[in-house]
C-alpha cells in the first residue's frame, strides 16, 4: 500500500472497498466501532498525517487511474499521526454505518461500492505500508458489534 501526497510521484492514494460487506447482514445500529488497521514498519524522521476520505461515486479497481480517480469528500472522515513503527488505526465508524444504512439505495453518495480512500496529508511525504502478505501484516477492517 503506497500512500503519498499530491506531488509528482507522490500520488499514492489507496482506495478501499469491501465488496462483500453487504452480504454479512450487519445491522448499522449495532456497530460499536469500525477501524481500519494498518502497519507502519519504519520509524519516520518527521510526523506524517494519514487520513481516510469518503469516496462519493462508484469506481472499479481494474481501471482506476490518477486521471480518472473517483471523487471524494474534501473533509477527512478521520486522521491519525504516524511517527514510529507500529499498528495504526483510522476510525471509520460513522462512514461505515452510513454505508450499511444505504445498502440497496443505488443513488446513495456513501455506499459500499464507493467506500473510502486513504492518503497522506503531509506535504512531500510518501510511505509504503505492507499489504497482501497473506495476512501477517495486511491491513484489515475491525468491526465491533454489540
Amino acid at each position: 500500500m503506497l500512500l503519498g501526497d499530491n506531488t509528482i510521484k507522490g500520488e499514492g492514494w489507496t482506495y478501499v472497498r469491501y465488496e462483500t460487506l453487504e452480504k454479512l447482514g450487519i445491522d448499522p445500529d449495532k456497530i460499536v466501532s469500525a477501524k481500519y488497521n494498518f502497519y507502519n514498519l519504519y520509524d519516520l524522521g518527521n510526523e506524517a498525517v494519514i487520513s481516510a476520505y469518503a469516496v462519493t461515486c462508484d469506481w472499479c479497481s481494474i481501471n482506476t487511474m490518477w486521471f480518472n480517480r473517483p471523487t471524494f469528500d474534501e473533509k477527512p472522515v478521520t486522521s491519525t499521526i504516524i511517527k514510529e513503527s507500529g499498528v495504526y488505526q483510522l476510525d471509520i465508524t460513522p462512514l461505515l454505518k452510513k454505508m450499511l444504512e444505504n445498502i440497496g439505495n443505488k443513488s446513495a453518495i456513501y455506499s459500499i461500492n464507493n467506500s473510502f480512500l486513504i492518503k497522506c496529508d503531509t506535504a512531500n511525504t510518501n510511505m509504503i505500508f505492507p499489504s497482501g502478505d497473506n495476512g501477517l501484516l495486511s491491513p484489515y477492517l475491525e468491526i465491533v458489534i454489540k
